[in-house]
């Protein structure tokens, strides 16, 4: 029978491990757990005896030595140096060993990808558990669902993996993608079980310790140094060209020979930084006022068509990283998009929309509402996905930094039109939430000359422009520019309108002495819609007739007026 990966590794340990079965004896010794801290390799103790020690060795075909400690083995916590390759230990107590081991492995990894796999049990296998938070900005791991045969990924964010919990669990391989040569230390507790993965149809990422009879027409694909890949086929009964050379601590492919799932597109890494194949990335993106995108404030989504006349959202919007890593993507427990639109290793247009989060909930809401937005530059890519086994998802190799358009509002009281002797109050609202320090410019368009020509409003350095008293002199248009402490650029708004008008005048009063009907004469301005009201004590008022536009001074006739003690009349714009 032949195993995918033989349990030689183990063998030379259980065979000590279990060579005296422990039945009646006081000590019950075991590793209750075991990690690598940032000083070395722990082991959590149990079931320790009076006559318990220590052994280790390099290899576990080799003979075991008893490792000579300050103090005699007890319960608890015993940390040792990592400074070799790797290390293996077990806890002999008389003719009693324990139920399971404790390990470390160093892997060296060039700079861009490798492909590993977890051999130790270090609790609940978590990415933060077994890789640890010490890696730079942008480191990525990529498993594979071969179920749905696509790509998952997650990165290494602010300080911590932005998905610590994705579970890397023993029998499975991973890529990771690192910027500079790195060395990985896994460590954890094993024993002399292998898993049995269940391999679905098609392309299945593995790795040691797993265990599974081979069919006929399998495969196994390793990842050489070169990055290239060496095959080996199961035929006739047997692997060819040779015994597939698997060593602990490896990721590979195994292919299943048996239908399996179709690939969902062309695959993308939705990511604006970090390590994608050869090169480094970063590419920060910007909102209108200059600052980098930040936090749950503001969303970006993935565009992606065959062509730039077919962008289509592809995936869910995700929002930014915060603090110095603001304006890069939050890609959270899965970066990796497929276009369905587009074949595995077929050209994509790419296009990234970002939009403020108090706009809607999508870029088009967002647009639609006049909420802060930006775009990057539309670019080509070939996608991941292509060949056998199926290539890694593709970086964003197009991608450059860039800004955002106006989510900035101006409002100026009385719908923009005062007379001479008002006040008027500009008022200037913006979308972007944040607690940095924000400084105004309000400005005024130079009158008869084309709105690219504008002054500074002196002394006009807060969100609320007021203009007192009203001069015809003050009528023009007003924009504001809004810069955020610590940000590249200017947020400017759309220019608004103020109208100074004069204001409308009563003349010429008199009463018709035939009909006693109250007469006077009218002058307003021509652009305007007016109501002439009437009272009787400056409190209720009625309308006594509408002027729409008028022209010049026309005379208006109260024909009501005769027999009424008192009066008053006033002029309105319309509407009011």
């Amino acid at each position: 029978m032949h195993f995918l990966i033989r349990r030689s590794w183990v063998t030379g340990l259980m065979a000590g491990l279990f060579a005296a079965s422990g039945i009646g004896q006081e000590s019950n010794p075991r590793f209750a757990n075991a990690w690598v801290s940032d000083s070395g390799f722990v082991m959590q103790l149990a079931g320790i005896g009076t006559s318990c020690v220590l052994e280790a060795t390099e290899d576990l075909l080799a003979p075991w030595i008893e490792v000579t400690l300050p103090e005699p083995l007890a319960d608890g916590e015993l940390e040792v140096p990592v400074d070799l390759p790797k290390q293996f230990f077990r806890i002999r107590c008389g003719e009693v060993y324990s139920e399971n081991g404790a390990g470390f492995l160093q892997i060296e990894m060039p700079a861009g990808i490798s492909l590993i796999a977890n051999p130790f049990d270090s609790g609940g296998n978590t990415l933060a558990e077994v890789l640890g938070e010490a890696w730079t900005f942008g480191t990525t791991v990529y498993r594979f669902d071969a179920s749905q045969q696509a790509y998952t990924a997650t990165q290494f964010g602010d300080g911590a993996w932005l998905d610590g919990d994705l579970r890397l669990p023993l029998g499975t391989g991973s890529f990771i993608q690192v910027a500079t040569q790195s060395t990985l230390v896994l460590g954890g507790v094993f024993d002399d079980s292998t898993t049995d993965p269940e391999l679905a149809g098609g392309w299945n990422l593995v790795g040691s310790p797993a265990a599974t009879v081979p069919e006929e027409g399998d495969q196994i694909v390793i990842l050489a140094a070169d990055n290239s890949y060496q095959y080996y086929t199961f035929e006739f009964g047997g692997w060819e060209p040779a015994e597939p050379p698997v060593r602990l601590g490896q990721g590979f492919w195994y292919y299943r020979n048996r239908p399996g799932s179709a690939p969902a597109g062309g695959s993308l890494l939705f990511s604006n930084f970090g390590p994608s194949m050869a090169w480094v990335f970063g590419a920060p993106q910007f909102d209108h006022v200059g600052c980098p995108w930040e936090g749950t404030n503001g969303f970006a989504q993935l565009y992606a068509g065959p062509d730039a006349g077919e962008l289509a959202g592809v995936g869910e919007p995700v929002t930014f990283l915060s603090g110095g890593k603001a304006g890069f993507f939050d890609s959270g427990s899965n970066a990796v998009r497929y276009v369905a639109s587009v074949a595995p290793g077929g050209p994509a247009v790419v296009e990234i929309r970002m939009w403020n989060a108090s706009g809607g909930a999508t870029y088009e809401e967002a647009l639609a509402n006049g909420g802060a937005h930006g775009t990057s530059a539309p670019f080509q890519v070939p996608t991941g996905g292509a060949g056998d086994p199926p290539s890694l998802p593709a970086g964003l190799t197009g991608l450059t930094s860039s800004g955002g358009l106006g989510g900035i509002w101006l409002d100026v009281s009385g719908g923009g039109i005062h007379f001479v002797g008002d006040t008027a109050r500009l008022t200037a609202t913006h979308d972007y939430v944040t607690s940095r320090t924000e400084t105004y410019q309000w400005q005024r368009g130079i009158p008869d000359e084309p709105l690219n020509d504008w002054v500074n409003v002196d002394g006009a350095t807060g969100p609320v422009l007021e203009l007192s008293p009203l001069r015809f002199e003050d009528a023009g248009h007003y924009r504001v520019l809004i810069q955020i402490t610590g940000c590249a650029g200017s947020g400017q708004s759309l220019p608004i309108e103020l109208k100074v008008l004069k204001r409308p005048s009563f003349s010429s009063p008199a009463i018709d002495l035939a009909t006693g009907a109250f007469r006077f004469v009218f002058e307003g301005e021509s652009t305007l819609d007016y109501a002439i009201d009437y009272s009787s004590n400056f409190v209720d008022w009625y309308l006594l007739r509408t002027f729409v536009k008028p022209v010049g001074p026309v005379e208006v006739t109260d024909t009501e007026a005769p027999g009424t003690q008192q009066r008053l009349y006033r002029a309105r714009t319309l509407p009011f």
